[in-house]
């Protein structure tokens, strides 16, 4: 993609190096390229007539409560919402590219090539399957509403403007030729409502390549502008299916006519021994099992269970941005995605962020170890498991939010990372080993009420960690627990007993343990408590 995906917090400004106006224009706002810090963002600013109406600041507040809502490659990201001196403006990612209606134009061959055609719509059904994910119809699918970055041609779906949601439900837009029959008829929108759209997006770029639409694209367009909504495809999945069934049908043709010929070759000038056995069984690492998501995200599936049509996250290509789909169609069947497989993402330097939707119920060992240019995950509620080292030495993610509803979070989980803070969700029992260890950058942690057990060297090597909450159902700390955190002062410690340790900490004496006031004399004769400060927790900041 040609544009950076996150940002410093600059909703406080309002003032900005550089502002140049767009030179297109909208009815409600007028539009600009701003810089600040030297980054370019792109700017909505409401027309002064519209500056003080209610309805037309709820539009552009509603379009960046779902931009926030949404992190997504093909879908415009947003930044903040402002009101200043100039009137109420929203900012959002710059992208550098065109309308499909302008890009088309300066570029009309580009859809003559069927592999254009499709990395086009996979990616513009994979944004409206993120949009439907999430309970919001689009509504107002049209190519000026799509943009075309110029690096790589990504897709890029902007104006959130006009999205329905369960919040919103009376915003929808509409554009002549564009819209659905139920839309001009005032009738309820759903998902059918935007395949409607994608059919008439289908129809426009054929208008633009005379005979050159292939019948599958043909017979799309067809279903997806039937007048009643029952009948379209009801979701973007069957449609992505039919656009990449060619391609997986090319692939095991090609594999086996590649196999067929080198069998026959390798008969030819080899007995069959167990040079030709070994040759054989290298085929293995071709299985199956294992597709290419057909929403064109470079990701890779394995099939799990055919009975519960379960299937896990095994890899990735080269997207800097993943995304990780609910469900993804393996030869023509939909499979639910429930787990990240272990080291699945391992050592991809190139990736920048992750979304995982909700479904994904585990995220495996190591599966974004050594991810150095990581910095952003977001994580469903329906994850209950963290695996071994998930994310260990991924430097750059300072910041991480746990869904409240985890049950475990397995040694080395955090390990090496840049976080600053780290909330461990209500329910979770253990921190195990090394858990947050040499996360230099890590100055507070909340740890659940549940909690009763601290590993070995959980805190080991966290220096700008200076004071720590134990909770009171706490019964064990392992030893190294705050080796190297040269910087820690004081432990508000709530556990009535003192807990049995053993040295976990360079300088003991150096720290000061708030325990509760009826512990003070426990504390004070327990080997190890003993030698550093004890004080009442009263007595606590």
């Amino acid at each position: 993609m040609s544009s950076d995906f996150i940002y410093t917090n600059i909703a406080d400004r309002s003032r900005f190096e550089r502002i140049e106006i767009v030179e297109t224009q909208g009815a409600l706002c007028d539009y600009f390229v701003v810089t600040s810090e030297g980054k370019s963002f792109f700017m909505k600013r409401l027309k002064d007539e519209h500056s003080a109406d209610k309805v037309s600041r709820s539009i552009l507040a509603k379009e960046h409560e779902i931009g926030c809502t949404i992190d997504h490659p093909n879908i415009v990201k947003h930044v903040s919402i402002n009101d200043d001196e100039n009137g109420y403006y929203l900012l959002m990612e710059n992208v550098v590219g065109m309308t499909l209606d302008r890009f088309i134009t300066t570029y009309p061959d580009y859809f003559h090539r069927r592999a254009n055609l499709d990395k086009f719509f996979n990616q513009l059904l994979s944004a409206l399957k993120c949009l439907h994910a999430h309970h919001i119809v689009y509504s107002d699918l049209k190519p000026e509403n799509i943009m075309l970055t110029q690096v790589g041609n990504d897709v890029k779906l902007i104006d959130l403007g006009f999205c329905m949601t369960n919040a919103y439900t009376m915003t929808a837009g509409t554009t002549e030729g564009y819209s659905a029959p139920e839309q001009i008829s005032k009738g309820a929108l759903n998902i059918a409502t935007d395949i409607y759209g994608i059919g008439k997006i289908i129809e426009y770029i054929g208008q633009n390549i005379p005979d050159s639409l292939p019948n599958i694209y043909a017979r799309i367009m067809v279903k997806c502008t039937k007048e009643r909504q029952k009948d379209r495809f009801q979701d973007t999945d069957e449609i992505v299916h039919l656009i990449n069934r060619r391609r997986h049908v090319i692939r095991k043709s090609t594999i086996w006519a590649v196999c067929c010929v080198v069998m026959f070759l390798a008969i030819r000038t080899i007995a069959y021994t167990e040079v030709f056995n070994s040759w054989w069984d290298s085929f293995e690492i071709i299985t199956p099992s294992v597709e290419h998501d057909t929403q064109d995200t470079s990701t890779l599936y394995r099939i799990l269970s055919e009975k519960d049509r379960t299937c896990e996250v095994v890899g990735h290509t080269t997207n800097p941005n993943a995304y990780i789909n609910p469900t993804a169609v393996i030869d023509g069947k939909t499979y639910r995605v429930v787990q990240i497989a272990d080291e699945a993402f391992a050592n991809k330097s190139y990736l920048r962020s992750v979304y995982i939707c909700e479904g994904v119920e585990a995220i495996g060992v190591r599966a974004f170890r050594h991810c150095s240019n990581l910095v952003s995950v977001t994580i469903p509620s329906s994850v209950k498991v963290i695996k071994n080292g998930a994310f260990f030495e991924c430097r750059s993610l300072t910041s991480i939010k746990l869904p409240t509803t985890m049950t475990c979070i397995e040694r080395g989980a955090f390990a090496g990372t840049g976080i600053s803070n780290i909330t461990i969700p209500e329910g979770i029992t253990r921190l195990e080993l090394d858990l947050l260890g040499n996360c230099e950058f890590l100055e507070s942690v909340d740890l659940p009420k549940s909690l009763t057990l601290i590993d070995r060297g959980v805190f080991f090597n966290c220096p700008a960690l200076t004071q720590i909450t134990i909770p009171e159902n706490v019964e064990s700390l392992g030893e190294l627990l705050f080796w190297d955190s040269d910087n820690l002062r004081d432990i508000y410690n709530h556990a009535v007993t003192p807990q049995q340790i053993t040295p976990f900490h360079r300088n003991i004496a150096q720290l000061t343990v708030h325990v509760p006031a009826e512990s003070v004399e426990a504390y004070k004769a327990a080997p190890i408590w003993r030698d550093m400060t004890i004080v009442p927790l009263k007595e606590s900041k």
